[in-house]
């Protein structure tokens, strides 16, 4: 008899840290593929049982789509959409011969007709139609890539950590044959009102820009759902009962609600076994295979249709179920630290597919290189370097850097920071105990204690103010040619532009404003701003006409008038 996968799986991730290991890439690419495919969905997972479904809410899906696509997308989804996480349950190694088919077709219509009859209402305005062009425009530049695609071009290369950035949200190819234009404007202004438990944030669009996004995406239809679709035959079912009574069967014989959340099923435990026994290690060869083809092992011992494996296909490449089955072999300890809790939110909602976090991530800069080439007229190799300017900043030493509670407010909700950007840092449905949990995080990695504030007290003389505003000046480090002042915008190109002082205060810390000016490269390797004082002659390059040359006390001064700024600003008009 073949080893049990539910066990092997329980016994495994049990044991499993939701942090990266400081291990081979094989590994931690296994982690990924394991909380991308929702493993933790069909089996409890200790360390994994207050993650989100993976797949999307169902509560309201006769308002999304119809029944017609929903049988497409059940029976094949991946000729609907080549890389989607929705697995295949149906066309495989044993349901495939002649009579499963039949059958198979028959098991679609019944979950169909049960998802429909137990879908929930929910009504909108209608909007006119947008601008597709505008549309795509948005969609390149606001920051969609990130967790989306819209191409039906197969990667050439394998997948790997980074390139599932880019598959955490769904491949949209296809979407108008899936939705309608009003569906999906109502989506990108209210998900909430859709799915209450989201992870897709919200973008602030208004309704015209809602609309030119949505008008753009359905223009992209699928094929595959013109193919015919066999009649009902309740004959064919091995359990002839009304229709939506054999889908509430199937739905819990296949897990359906493992992945989504579907009326009925709230209390449901998960489809797979729960761990009692056995250590996989011995399985190595076989774990393998189930996971590249999970019904394989019914050939040899074909049983009653009622008894088949079910476990579906996520058609893993062979590299793919080794890096999992290497992950699942990874055991850690089990205690979960500030930093473990603060990175699992951060890969809940895929931030490092925007940010650069604990060295990795920041992948949205290809499509930022070619957003800059399409729609700025910028050719490649002046893309390329302009692409840290107009993209997501990186959040390396963010602890260090940032003030604890302002980090807070700030993910509660975002402000602009560089308003210059057409990409925006959209809002995200986090409860406080996720937003503690990414600002703790920063605080830790960088070890500085969040429950600290490090206020000062500014006092400066005349003679300090007076040098801080010349070095501060044209004359000397014309800090406003890039930086903005207030709601008075830099002078400079905006290839070249930075953050608001006026948000100095409230944002950043005091001995962080030190360390950046003393010598930024050392915290920021590549930062566009200028190192003023060479950190191997710091008092040699200093200024000898201000301060007497005093290199740490114009530093100091700087610092101080940046935190006052606002109140200078206010006294010179």
């Amino acid at each position: 008899m073949p080893f049990n996968l539910c066990v092997v799986i329980l016994f495994l991730l049990a044991t499993l840290s939701t942090t990266y290991v400081n291990a081979s890439e094989k590994i931690n690419l296994g982690f990924a593929l394991i909380e991308r495919s929702g493993c933790y969905g069909c089996h409890f997972i200790e360390k994994y049982q207050d993650w989100p479904k993976i797949g999307p809410n169902l509560e309201f899906i006769a308002s999304k789509t119809t029944k017609e696509w929903a049988y497409h997308w059940i029976d094949d989804p991946k000729s609907i959409r080549f890389n989607t996480w929705m697995p295949s349950f149906f066309h495989q190694t044993n349901n495939s011969d002649p009579a499963s088919l039949k059958r198979s077709a028959q098991e679609i219509h019944a979950i169909v007709e049960y998802l429909f009859a137990n879908s929930k209402t929910l009504v909108w305005d209608s909007y006119k139609t947008g601008d597709p062009v505008k549309g795509k425009k948005l969609f390149s530049s606001l920051g969609c890539l990130a967790c989306h695609q819209i191409t039906d071009k197969k990667p050439e290369a394998r997948r790997t950590r980074a390139s599932l950035y880019h598959e955490f949200g769904a491949n949209l190819i296809g979407f108008g044959s899936e939705t309608t234009e009003d569906w999906i404007v109502l989506w990108l202004t209210n998900p909430l009102r859709y799915n209450p438990q989201t992870r897709v944030p919200d973008f602030r669009l208004n309704v015209q820009e809602a609309s030119d996004i949505a008008a753009y995406l359905v223009q992209s239809k699928s094929p595959a759902v013109n193919k015919i679709i066999p009649p009902v035959d309740d004959g064919a079912l091995n359990h002839p009962d009304p229709l939506v009574v054999d889908g509430r069967r199937l739905i819990k014989k296949y897990g359906c609600y493992s992945c989504h959340h579907i009326p009925g099923f709230e209390h449901e435990k998960p489809v797979g076994n729960e761990l009692t026994e056995q250590d996989a290690r011995s399985k190595e060869s076989w774990f393998k295979q189930k996971l590249m083809d999970p019904r394989s092992f019914d050939k040899a011992n074909r049983k009653e249709t009622s008894d088949d494996l079910k476990m579906p296909n996520y058609n893993f490449t062979k590299e793919e179920a080794e890096a999992v089955t290497s992950a699942l072999m990874m055991h850690q300890d089990s205690k979960v630290s500030v930093i473990d809790e603060g990175m699992k939110t951060i890969r809940q909602f895929n931030c490092q597919a925007c940010h650069r976090i604990d060295h990795e991530g920041g992948t949205i800069d290809n499509a930022v290189t070619d957003w800059l080439v399409k729609y700025q007229g910028k050719d490649i190799n002046e893309a390329q370097s302009l692409t840290k300017t107009f993209s997501p900043p990186s959040l390396m030493g963010e602890g260090q850097k940032v003030q604890s509670k302002w980090l807070f407010e700030f993910l509660h909700h975002p402000t602009p920071i560089r308003p210059w950007l057409h990409m925006r840092m959209p809002t995200f449905f986090f409860h406080k105990d996720q937003v503690s949990s990414i600002v703790q995080y920063f605080d830790a990695k960088d070890n500085h204690d969040h429950r600290l504030v490090d206020k000062i007290r500014v006092h400066m003389s005349a003679e300090e103010l007076d040098a801080a505003k010349k070095l501060f000046s044209k004359d000397y480090f014309n800090c406003a040619s890039c930086h903005i002042v207030g709601k008075k915008m830099p002078e400079g190109s905006v290839d070249q532009w930075a953050p608001n002082f006026a948000l100095a205060a409230k944002r950043l810390k005091p001995q962080w404003i030190i360390q950046w000016i003393a010598n930024p490269s050392a915290i920021l390797p590549g930062t566009k701003m200028p190192t003023f004082y060479d950190p191997k002659a710091i008092e040699a390059s200093t200024p000898q006409d201000i301060l007497k040359g005093d290199a740490r006390r114009q530093i100091k001064v700087l610092r101080d008038y940046l935190l006052t700024i606002d109140q200078h600003e206010s006294e010179k008009n």
